[in-house]
């Protein structure tokens, strides 16, 4: 009652404070309702249910780097949050086999997915060869209908990357197999070269992996919404 009784007494104020609030709080610089900042439903993958699959996670390591130090387990759960993140802004729904340092059977991932109806599946590995040589990214498919995602997404990637571009190849990995929806399995790079563990250890290399990942997905299902890799 006491701030009622001062406006009363202060007609000028009142009406300074009404202009104000109305300029501040109503409208924009055009005098229009503020526009809001961009919403995930209006997204250009909006409805897209697409699930990351983190390879290995808990007692399976995955590979280890040459240095023996380096864990695969560990380098492809940042870039699967990373491209969920990005997705997500996007209006994607994502859903993660795993989003913790704990283990998933091959089945509980592939059941995961079908159950969920996802519209794609995306597995994140680390490569690995008794030849410390060989480099380079790779994108392993199934089946044919599956054969395009994986094109776009190693297209993608290898340019984010900079990468030694090895290829699409089609393989019978178990979670690429018995998905019911367009699956890949993505081989960032060799964790036993010397130069690419260095690189898959990198927060801003993972990153532009994920942004890779991101752009051939954004690719695949027809979107311009692709971001811009450093």
């Amino acid at each position: 009652m006491v701030y009622g009784r001062r406006l009363e007494a202060n007609p000028l104020i009142t009406l300074l404070l009404l202009i104000i609030f109305f300029l501040t709080g109503m409208s924009g610089p055009s005098g229009k309702s503020t526009p809001q900042s961009s919403s995930p439903a209006g997204g250009a993958l909006t409805g897209k249910v697409i699930v990351i699959d983190p390879g290995h996670g808990g007692p399976d390591p995955g590979a280890v780097g040459v240095s023996g130090r380096t864990l695969e387990k560990y380098n492809v759960i940042w870039i699967a949050r990373d491209l969920k993140n990005l997705l997500e802004k996007e209006g994607a729904e994502v859903i993660m086999t795993r989003d913790g340092d704990h283990y998933l059977t091959l089945d509980a991932r592939v059941r995961l997915a079908n159950q969920r109806g996802a519209a794609i599946f995306v597995s994140i590995h680390n490569d690995a060869n008794l030849n410390r040589q060989i480099r380079g990214t790779t994108t392993y498919y199934y089946n044919a209908v599956s054969r395009p995602l994986a094109a776009s997404v190693q297209r993608e990637l290898v340019r984010a990357l900079g990468s030694n571009d090895i290829g699409i190849r089609q393989a019978p990995f178990y979670v690429i197999r018995k998905t019911h929806m367009p699956a890949v399995l993505v081989e960032v790079g060799f964790i036993t070269n010397a130069n690419e563990e260095k690189l898959l250890v990198d927060p801003s290399y993972r990153l532009r992996a994920a942004q890779g990942i991101y752009n051939g997905i954004a690719s695949y299902f027809g979107s311009k919404a692709g971001v811009s890799v450093r």
